[in-house]
Protein backbone atom coordinates (compact mmCIF):
# COMPACT_ATOMS: atom_id res chain seq x y z
CA UNK A 1 0.00 0.00 0.00
CA UNK A 2 1.20 3.57 -0.68
CA UNK A 3 -0.42 6.69 0.62
CA UNK A 4 -2.23 8.76 -1.75
CA UNK A 5 -0.39 12.83 -1.68
CA UNK A 6 -2.07 14.75 0.63
CA UNK A 7 -3.98 11.71 2.22
CA UNK A 8 -3.91 11.19 5.82
CA UNK A 9 -2.25 7.84 7.36
CA UNK A 10 -5.28 5.71 7.13
CA UNK A 11 -5.85 6.55 3.27
CA UNK A 12 -4.24 4.60 1.03
CA UNK A 13 -3.90 3.04 -2.37
CA UNK A 14 -3.35 -0.86 -3.13
CA UNK A 15 0.05 -1.23 -4.80
CA UNK A 16 -1.55 -2.99 -8.01
CA UNK A 17 -3.30 0.55 -8.78
CA UNK A 18 -0.35 2.48 -8.83
CA UNK A 19 0.87 3.51 -12.58
CA UNK A 20 4.46 3.73 -10.62
CA UNK A 21 5.14 1.95 -7.44
CA UNK A 22 8.66 3.47 -6.71
CA UNK A 23 6.10 5.77 -4.14
CA UNK A 24 5.33 2.49 -2.90
CA UNK A 25 8.98 1.49 -2.14
CA UNK A 26 10.15 4.72 -0.92
CA UNK A 27 7.08 4.60 1.70
CA UNK A 28 8.39 1.30 2.86
CA UNK A 29 12.21 2.25 2.77
CA UNK A 30 11.38 5.27 5.01
CA UNK A 31 10.43 3.54 7.86
CA UNK A 32 12.19 3.39 11.06
CA UNK A 33 13.80 0.11 11.43
CA UNK A 34 13.56 -1.30 8.03
CA UNK A 35 16.89 -1.80 6.17
CA UNK A 36 16.78 -2.13 2.19
CA UNK A 37 20.11 -1.99 -0.06
CA UNK A 38 18.83 0.74 -1.69
CA UNK A 39 19.51 3.43 1.42
CA UNK A 40 23.13 2.11 0.53
CA UNK A 41 23.35 3.08 -2.49
CA UNK A 42 26.35 6.62 -2.53
CA UNK A 43 26.79 8.59 -5.34
CA UNK A 44 29.79 5.77 -6.95
CA UNK A 45 26.68 3.66 -6.91
CA UNK A 46 24.60 5.95 -8.76
CA UNK A 47 25.07 5.42 -12.42
CA UNK A 48 24.80 1.43 -12.23
CA UNK A 49 22.96 -0.89 -14.39
CA UNK A 50 22.02 -4.90 -14.24
CA UNK A 51 21.36 -7.29 -16.77
CA UNK A 52 18.60 -9.97 -16.67
CA UNK A 53 18.69 -12.26 -19.41
CA UNK A 54 15.95 -14.88 -19.84
CA UNK A 55 15.88 -18.17 -21.61
CA UNK A 56 15.90 -22.00 -21.45
CA UNK A 57 18.27 -22.47 -24.23
CA UNK A 58 20.98 -20.55 -22.67
CA UNK A 59 20.52 -22.15 -19.39
CA UNK A 60 21.22 -25.42 -21.21
CA UNK A 61 23.61 -24.52 -23.02
CA UNK A 62 22.17 -24.71 -26.60
CA UNK A 63 22.43 -21.08 -27.72
CA UNK A 64 25.48 -18.64 -26.80
CA UNK A 65 24.35 -15.70 -24.93
CA UNK A 66 25.74 -12.33 -26.43
CA UNK A 67 23.55 -9.42 -25.45
CA UNK A 68 24.82 -9.17 -22.12
CA UNK A 69 28.05 -8.44 -23.89
CA UNK A 70 26.86 -5.75 -25.99
CA UNK A 71 24.91 -4.16 -23.63
CA UNK A 72 27.66 -3.65 -20.95
CA UNK A 73 29.95 -2.33 -23.57
CA UNK A 74 27.76 -0.01 -24.46
CA UNK A 75 26.98 1.43 -20.91
CA UNK A 76 30.11 1.57 -19.98
CA UNK A 77 31.17 4.22 -23.23
CA UNK A 78 28.62 6.45 -21.61
CA UNK A 79 29.92 6.18 -17.83
CA UNK A 80 27.72 3.65 -16.77
CA UNK A 81 29.37 0.34 -15.00
CA UNK A 82 27.34 -2.82 -15.24
CA UNK A 83 26.94 -4.65 -11.87
CA UNK A 84 25.55 -7.84 -12.01
CA UNK A 85 24.90 -10.10 -15.38
CA UNK A 86 22.34 -12.87 -14.73
CA UNK A 87 21.00 -15.87 -16.47
CA UNK A 88 17.47 -17.21 -15.33
CA UNK A 89 15.10 -19.85 -17.09
CA UNK A 90 11.57 -18.63 -18.30
CA UNK A 91 9.79 -18.90 -15.21
CA UNK A 92 7.50 -16.07 -13.54
CA UNK A 93 8.55 -16.51 -10.40
CA UNK A 94 12.07 -16.56 -10.82
CA UNK A 95 11.93 -13.65 -12.90
CA UNK A 96 9.70 -11.64 -10.47
CA UNK A 97 12.12 -12.28 -7.72
CA UNK A 98 14.95 -11.51 -9.44
CA UNK A 99 13.54 -8.04 -10.75
CA UNK A 100 12.64 -7.06 -7.20
CA UNK A 101 16.09 -7.99 -6.24
CA UNK A 102 17.60 -6.14 -8.52
CA UNK A 103 15.63 -2.78 -9.35
CA UNK A 104 16.03 -1.08 -5.55
CA UNK A 105 19.89 -1.90 -5.98
CA UNK A 106 20.89 -0.26 -9.28
CA UNK A 107 19.25 2.51 -11.75
CA UNK A 108 18.66 0.62 -15.02
CA UNK A 109 17.82 -2.64 -15.68
CA UNK A 110 17.86 -4.82 -18.84
CA UNK A 111 16.05 -7.53 -19.05
CA UNK A 112 16.52 -9.41 -22.48
CA UNK A 113 14.41 -12.45 -23.48
CA UNK A 114 11.00 -13.89 -23.12
CA UNK A 115 9.64 -11.76 -25.41
CA UNK A 116 7.20 -13.65 -27.88
CA UNK A 117 4.18 -15.83 -29.28
CA UNK A 118 5.57 -19.39 -27.21
CA UNK A 119 3.83 -20.40 -23.92
CA UNK A 120 7.09 -19.67 -22.02
CA UNK A 121 7.37 -16.24 -22.82
CA UNK A 122 6.51 -14.67 -19.60
CA UNK A 123 9.20 -11.91 -18.74
CA UNK A 124 6.21 -9.29 -19.26
CA UNK A 125 4.26 -10.86 -16.58
CA UNK A 126 7.19 -11.38 -14.50
CA UNK A 127 8.06 -7.71 -14.76
CA UNK A 128 4.41 -6.85 -14.10
CA UNK A 129 4.34 -9.75 -10.73
CA UNK A 130 8.05 -8.28 -9.30
CA UNK A 131 6.02 -4.56 -9.28
CA UNK A 132 2.48 -6.22 -7.77
CA UNK A 133 0.72 -5.27 -10.80
CA UNK A 134 -1.92 -6.82 -12.98
CA UNK A 135 -1.25 -6.66 -17.33
CA UNK A 136 -2.94 -4.09 -19.56
CA UNK A 137 -3.88 -4.28 -23.34
CA UNK A 138 -1.88 -2.09 -25.76
CA UNK A 139 -3.50 -1.16 -28.41
CA UNK A 140 -0.71 -0.28 -30.73
CA UNK A 141 0.97 -3.46 -29.82
CA UNK A 142 -2.52 -5.53 -31.08
CA UNK A 143 -2.20 -3.47 -34.09
CA UNK A 144 1.34 -4.74 -34.89
CA UNK A 145 0.73 -8.52 -34.15
CA UNK A 146 -2.95 -8.04 -36.32
CA UNK A 147 -1.09 -6.96 -39.08
CA UNK A 148 1.51 -9.67 -39.47
CA UNK A 149 -1.14 -12.23 -39.41
CA UNK A 150 -3.76 -12.59 -42.06
CA UNK A 151 -6.76 -11.15 -41.31
CA UNK A 152 -9.27 -13.80 -41.82
CA UNK A 153 -7.53 -15.80 -39.40
CA UNK A 154 -6.99 -13.01 -36.69
CA UNK A 155 -10.69 -12.01 -37.14
CA UNK A 156 -11.44 -15.56 -36.37
CA UNK A 157 -9.89 -15.38 -33.36
CA UNK A 158 -11.24 -12.14 -32.14
CA UNK A 159 -14.46 -13.22 -32.50
CA UNK A 160 -14.69 -16.68 -30.83
CA UNK A 161 -11.83 -16.14 -28.56
CA UNK A 162 -10.37 -19.86 -29.44
CA UNK A 163 -7.13 -20.64 -31.00
CA UNK A 164 -6.69 -22.28 -34.17
CA UNK A 165 -8.17 -25.86 -34.49
CA UNK A 166 -5.48 -27.79 -37.47
CA UNK A 167 -3.00 -29.32 -35.83
CA UNK A 168 -0.28 -27.96 -38.44
CA UNK A 169 -1.35 -24.39 -40.09
CA UNK A 170 -0.87 -23.31 -44.08
CA UNK A 171 -0.26 -20.29 -42.57
CA UNK A 172 -0.02 -18.29 -39.72
CA UNK A 173 -2.69 -18.54 -37.09
CA UNK A 174 -3.83 -16.48 -34.14
CA UNK A 175 -3.21 -18.46 -30.73
CA UNK A 176 -3.52 -16.84 -27.17
CA UNK A 177 -0.31 -16.67 -26.99
CA UNK A 178 0.59 -14.05 -29.88
CA UNK A 179 -2.66 -11.93 -28.07
CA UNK A 180 -0.59 -11.93 -25.06
CA UNK A 181 1.99 -10.06 -26.48
CA UNK A 182 -0.32 -7.28 -26.05
CA UNK A 183 -0.33 -6.85 -22.96
CA UNK A 184 2.68 -4.99 -20.84
CA UNK A 185 2.55 -4.70 -17.20
CA UNK A 186 0.38 -1.22 -15.86
CA UNK A 187 1.70 1.70 -16.38
CA UNK A 188 4.51 0.79 -18.84
CA UNK A 189 5.67 2.84 -21.61
CA UNK A 190 6.24 1.78 -25.49
CA UNK A 191 9.23 3.27 -25.97
CA UNK A 192 9.85 3.42 -29.73
CA UNK A 193 8.37 4.64 -32.57
CA UNK A 194 6.01 1.99 -33.93
CA UNK A 195 6.12 1.64 -37.94
CA UNK A 196 2.78 1.60 -39.77
CA UNK A 197 0.75 -1.02 -39.33
CA UNK A 198 -2.10 0.25 -41.68
CA UNK A 199 -0.45 -2.30 -44.54
CA UNK A 200 0.62 -5.87 -43.29
CA UNK A 201 3.75 -7.37 -42.31
CA UNK A 202 4.88 -9.65 -45.11
CA UNK A 203 5.59 -12.08 -41.97
CA UNK A 204 5.76 -12.55 -38.68
CA UNK A 205 9.76 -12.18 -38.42
CA UNK A 206 9.02 -8.76 -40.34
CA UNK A 207 6.92 -7.72 -37.38
CA UNK A 208 9.30 -8.73 -34.62
CA UNK A 209 12.07 -6.63 -36.68
CA UNK A 210 9.94 -3.66 -35.41
CA UNK A 211 9.17 -4.40 -32.13
CA UNK A 212 9.95 -1.59 -29.26
CA UNK A 213 11.36 -1.72 -25.67
CA UNK A 214 8.97 -1.48 -23.00
CA UNK A 215 10.14 0.01 -19.74
CA UNK A 216 8.24 -0.23 -16.66
CA UNK A 217 9.81 1.40 -13.80
CA UNK A 218 13.47 1.36 -14.33
CA UNK A 219 13.20 -2.03 -16.21
CA UNK A 220 13.55 -2.08 -19.74
CA UNK A 221 12.67 -4.92 -21.75
CA UNK A 222 13.76 -6.38 -24.77
CA UNK A 223 13.10 -9.48 -26.83
CA UNK A 224 16.46 -12.09 -27.00
CA UNK A 225 17.28 -11.32 -30.72
CA UNK A 226 20.66 -9.89 -30.76
CA UNK A 227 20.17 -7.92 -34.27
CA UNK A 228 16.78 -6.52 -32.80
CA UNK A 229 18.94 -5.64 -29.27
CA UNK A 230 21.81 -3.73 -31.35
CA UNK A 231 19.10 -1.55 -32.70
CA UNK A 232 16.95 -0.54 -29.78
CA UNK A 233 19.85 -0.54 -27.80
CA UNK A 234 21.17 2.40 -30.10
CA UNK A 235 17.96 3.95 -30.70
CA UNK A 236 17.72 3.73 -26.09
CA UNK A 237 21.18 5.02 -25.29
CA UNK A 238 20.62 9.03 -25.94
CA UNK A 239 17.57 8.52 -23.22
CA UNK A 240 19.88 7.27 -20.92
CA UNK A 241 22.04 8.76 -18.24
CA UNK A 242 24.95 9.33 -16.20
CA UNK A 243 27.37 11.47 -14.87
CA UNK A 244 31.36 11.34 -15.86
CA UNK A 245 33.44 8.19 -14.85
CA UNK A 246 37.32 8.34 -14.30
CA UNK A 247 38.84 5.59 -15.66
CA UNK A 248 42.80 5.01 -15.78
CA UNK A 249 44.46 1.95 -16.75
CA UNK A 250 48.18 0.67 -15.38
CA UNK A 251 49.76 -1.84 -17.22
CA UNK A 252 52.48 -3.32 -15.86
CA UNK A 253 55.20 -6.31 -16.57
CA UNK A 254 54.64 -8.24 -13.64
CA UNK A 255 52.36 -11.15 -12.50
CA UNK A 256 49.46 -9.97 -10.49
CA UNK A 257 50.79 -11.92 -7.44
CA UNK A 258 53.48 -9.54 -7.46
CA UNK A 259 51.72 -6.18 -6.93
CA UNK A 260 48.93 -8.02 -4.37
CA UNK A 261 50.47 -6.22 -1.25
CA UNK A 262 50.47 -2.90 -2.96
CA UNK A 263 47.13 -3.52 -4.23
CA UNK A 264 45.34 -3.99 -1.27
CA UNK A 265 47.32 -1.12 0.73
CA UNK A 266 45.80 0.84 -1.97
CA UNK A 267 41.98 -0.49 -1.90
CA UNK A 268 41.94 -0.32 1.61
CA UNK A 269 42.82 3.92 1.45
CA UNK A 270 40.33 4.23 -1.30
CA UNK A 271 37.65 1.83 -0.94
CA UNK A 272 34.96 4.82 -3.15
CA UNK A 273 37.45 3.64 -6.17
CA UNK A 274 36.51 0.87 -7.83
CA UNK A 275 39.92 -1.29 -8.75
CA UNK A 276 40.42 -4.40 -10.78
CA UNK A 277 43.31 -6.12 -12.13
CA UNK A 278 43.54 -9.28 -14.74
CA UNK A 279 45.55 -10.32 -17.34
CA UNK A 280 44.62 -9.35 -20.66
CA UNK A 281 43.35 -12.14 -23.15
CA UNK A 282 46.65 -13.50 -25.10
CA UNK A 283 49.16 -11.20 -23.15
CA UNK A 284 52.19 -13.04 -21.31
CA UNK A 285 51.27 -14.20 -17.29
CA UNK A 286 53.63 -12.20 -16.22
CA UNK A 287 51.66 -9.08 -17.93
CA UNK A 288 49.15 -6.89 -15.78
CA UNK A 289 46.33 -4.60 -16.34
CA UNK A 290 44.80 -2.61 -13.16
CA UNK A 291 41.85 -0.36 -13.42
CA UNK A 292 40.83 2.42 -11.28
CA UNK A 293 37.05 3.84 -11.50
CA UNK A 294 35.58 6.34 -9.82
CA UNK A 295 32.70 9.07 -10.13
CA UNK A 296 34.95 11.52 -8.19
CA UNK A 297 38.00 12.59 -10.04
CA UNK A 298 40.43 13.89 -7.27
CA UNK A 299 39.97 10.47 -5.40
CA UNK A 300 40.51 8.22 -8.12
CA UNK A 301 43.83 9.84 -9.24
CA UNK A 302 45.00 9.54 -5.22
CA UNK A 303 44.24 5.91 -6.10
CA UNK A 304 46.19 5.87 -9.15
CA UNK A 305 49.38 7.68 -7.48
CA UNK A 306 49.41 5.31 -4.26
CA UNK A 307 49.70 2.22 -6.47
CA UNK A 308 52.59 3.81 -8.65
CA UNK A 309 53.63 4.84 -4.98
CA UNK A 310 53.69 1.39 -3.40
CA UNK A 311 55.31 -0.34 -6.90
CA UNK A 312 58.80 -0.20 -8.67
CA UNK A 313 58.66 2.18 -11.46
CA UNK A 314 60.60 -0.18 -13.85
CA UNK A 315 57.55 -2.57 -14.03
CA UNK A 316 55.12 0.13 -15.07
CA UNK A 317 54.53 0.05 -18.96
CA UNK A 318 51.93 2.39 -19.30
CA UNK A 319 49.21 4.62 -17.60
CA UNK A 320 46.44 5.40 -19.61
CA UNK A 321 43.30 7.71 -18.99
CA UNK A 322 40.04 6.29 -20.46
CA UNK A 323 37.56 8.83 -18.86
CA UNK A 324 34.09 8.91 -20.20
CA UNK A 325 31.90 12.33 -20.04
CA UNK A 326 28.82 11.43 -18.83
CA UNK A 327 25.86 12.20 -20.31
CA UNK A 328 22.34 14.07 -19.20
CA UNK A 329 19.18 13.55 -20.39
CA UNK A 330 17.98 15.26 -23.32
CA UNK A 331 14.90 17.79 -24.46
CA UNK A 332 12.34 15.95 -26.73
CA UNK A 333 12.96 16.89 -30.09
CA UNK A 334 16.81 16.10 -29.58
CA UNK A 335 15.95 12.73 -28.37
CA UNK A 336 13.87 11.87 -31.33
CA UNK A 337 15.76 13.10 -33.72
CA UNK A 338 18.82 10.56 -32.14
CA UNK A 339 16.27 7.62 -32.19
CA UNK A 340 15.04 8.64 -35.57
CA UNK A 341 18.86 8.30 -37.00
CA UNK A 342 19.94 5.38 -35.20
CA UNK A 343 17.11 3.15 -36.18
CA UNK A 344 18.10 4.01 -40.01
CA UNK A 345 21.82 2.55 -39.14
Amino acid sequence: HAVTAGATDSQYLPAWMLQDESGEGDSRLQRPGVHSPAMELSAVDADTAAVLVIGDELMNGEVQETNSHLISSQLRAIGIAVKQVMIVEKDIDVIAFMTRRLSPVHRYIFVVGGVGPQHSDVTAAGVAKAFGTGMVEDARLLAMIAAAIPSPRFTQFAETDRPCIHRVCPSLCLCRFHWRMAYVPFGAEVLDDLPNTTSNFESWAEMMQHWPVVKKNNCYLFPSDPELVRRRFAALMPMLSSAPTFVTHITFDVEKSGIAAALAETVALYHKVHVQAFTPHGAPNQRTVVTFEAKNYQEQQSAVKALLERTSERFVLSVVDDHTQGQGQEDETVRRSKIVKAEQN
